[in-house]
């Protein structure tokens, strides 16, 4: 007779029980707000009493009132103020941790979509379309997260994205613009599909957190410069097969016979960010060029040009063959540990173990354990000596990912076999430092020095073996905070040698 009104089979597809959930989140800290979402969203995933709408509109709702939150605890994550490394570890967890969940969350959603077949209903398919591009999106986030750790890339995300893009497309929705939330520019599932290959193409691993996320607003900045085709055609210049196990290749003669491939390209975006890496080198700004803080071009320049090292029409291959191996190697960190090994060998009586895996010409492979390579930044100078080897070579950290067992995977680019080192003279200052080339009058030379030391407008004096040298600078090729690796000219006319010149 309606005089008791059935009672919803869940808290969360009671819209008042629902609501009451939303406002919570909107009055809570950032940390507690994400982690809380995390939880509820992780809810709305699993329990089998909702139906699919509520399920969906429990989980779109969550969303939204998370966004504002996990934008803030992103921003925590990556501010330029050194963080204690427990406080570091726990920014880093919630982050990825909702990611995750908002990514599964939505493909639970799509996948009950799935069943019902293609939806017939405009209304319906912008729903879901929206639906898609959040769970990309979500999951491209993952990935990124992922990827400040150095973690491996998930096949299993790739394989829910690539599924998710063929039912975009097969359903008819996959190309149809809509905004992924209120008040952004329109977006496709295919665009947020293609920007996390981009992303994956682009050799993340080698850049910093800081240059990942810089590297990440930048294909999003040039994303509709890039092109994803069901045809191959003159210019794709990568493969990738959403039906099957995660890859995507360079596009070349011999190509899987797979009605599900698809080609993308870099071509347009390469010209756009080669122009403005011209711009840069000129000492121009865009100012149409939104990235926030990091608006210093000495932040952003170096990751320009390393994406467009790999969007170019010849991305970076390896150089040199690599030979496996299975050995031991002496390590020391940093500029002033090297220095020291190298002028007293005596005093490397207890440096790090790492294990070589394989090597080439031009740098090797190693494993090291975890609780080491967590301090163990891209761009960390290394001293390496090799078991049996009575020299130490300099490296510099390329690369870096986790491997299973508590252990790290480094790859370290070789900077030289045969350092040496030396006293850089700036003014009345002396600094130790690492000479990496053979000092011959009238060419130039590499050195390693205290970031400090490095003057661009100035000469300097370089004592070596008890002889001066006189450098004149050429180009900073690389830095950090603590490090400068410089081209210096050696000039002609060597001033006498110093009584003082103790290396």
């Amino acid at each position: 007779m309606g005089l008791f009104e059935s009672k919803p089979a869940h808290p969360l597809a009671d819209q008042n029980e629902l609501s009451g959930r939303l406002a919570a989140l909107c009055a809570a800290q950032p940390m507690a707000a994400v982690q809380q979402a995390t939880a509820w969203l992780r809810e709305a995933a699993e329990v089998h009493a909702l139906g699919a709408g509520e399920r969906e509109a429990a989980v779109r709702q969550l969303d939204d009132a998370a966004q504002p939150h996990a934008r803030v605890m992103g921003r925590a994550f990556l501010t330029m103020v050194p963080l204690a490394q427990r406080e570091e570890l726990d920014l880093w967890r919630t982050n990825r941790d909702f990611w995750v969940q908002l990514g599964t969350s939505c493909f639970v959603c799509l996948t009950e979509a799935e069943r019902e077949g293609a939806p017939a209903d405009l209304l319906r398919r912008i729903e879901l379309a929206r639906l898609a591009a959040r769970m990309m999106r979500a999951y491209a986030a993952r990935l990124k997260w992922d990827q400040f750790r150095y973690w491996p890339a998930s096949e299993a995300v790739w394989q829910i994205m690539g599924r998710a893009c063929l039912f975009a497309q097969q359903a008819g929705f996959a190309r149809r613009e809509i905004s992924a939330y209120h008040g952004e520019h329109p977006t496709t599932v295919e665009q947020e599909y293609l920007k996390a290959l981009v992303f994956q193409v682009s050799a993340t691993d080698a850049l910093l957190p800081f240059e990942i996320e810089i590297a990440d607003r930048l294909i999003a900045r040039f994303l509709s410069l890039f092109t994803f085709s069901e045809h191959r055609a003159a210019g794709y210049s990568y493969w990738v097969d959403p039906a099957e196990r995660p890859r995507d290749q360079k596009a070349g003669a011999q190509l899987p016979d797979s009605p599900t491939l698809r080609f993308f390209t870099t071509a347009e975006a390469y010209a756009a960010l080669e122009r403005l890496r011209v711009a840069l080198d000129q000492g121009d700004v865009p100012p149409e060029l939104d990235l926030e803080r990091y608006r210093s071009p000495r932040m952003f320049a170096p990751v320009v040009r390393h994406l467009a090292a790999h969007w170019g029409p010849n991305p970076p291959s390896r150089s040199h063959d690599r030979h496996r191996v299975q050995s031991d190697m002496a390590v020391v960190v940093g500029l002033p540990e090297i220095v020291r090994v190298l002028a007293r060998p005596e005093e490397a009586d207890n440096p790090a173990r790492w294990t070589v895996e394989n090597v080439s010409q031009g740098g090797l492979r190693t494993r090291l354990p975890l609780a080491e390579a967590d301090s163990l930044p891209i761009g960390t100078l290394l001293g390496m000596r090799p078991a049996g080897g009575d020299n130490w070579l300099v490296g510099v950290v390329r690369r870096f990912s986790r491997a299973g067992g508590g252990a790290g995977i480094a790859g370290a680019e070789t900077l030289t076999k045969h350092p040496l080192a030396v006293e850089l003279r700036a003014g009345e200052t002396a600094h130790p430092a690492l000479l990496l080339d053979a000092p011959d009058e009238g060419e130039t030379v590499r050195l390693v020095v205290p970031a400090p030391a490095f003057a661009p407008d100035r000469d300097a004096e370089c004592i070596v073996a008890g002889a001066s040298l006189r450098l004149r600078p050429v180009e900073a090729v690389e830095g950090s905070a603590e490090t400068v690796l410089a081209r210096y000219e050696v000039l002609p006319g060597l001033p006498p040698v110093r009584e003082s010149v103790e290396c």
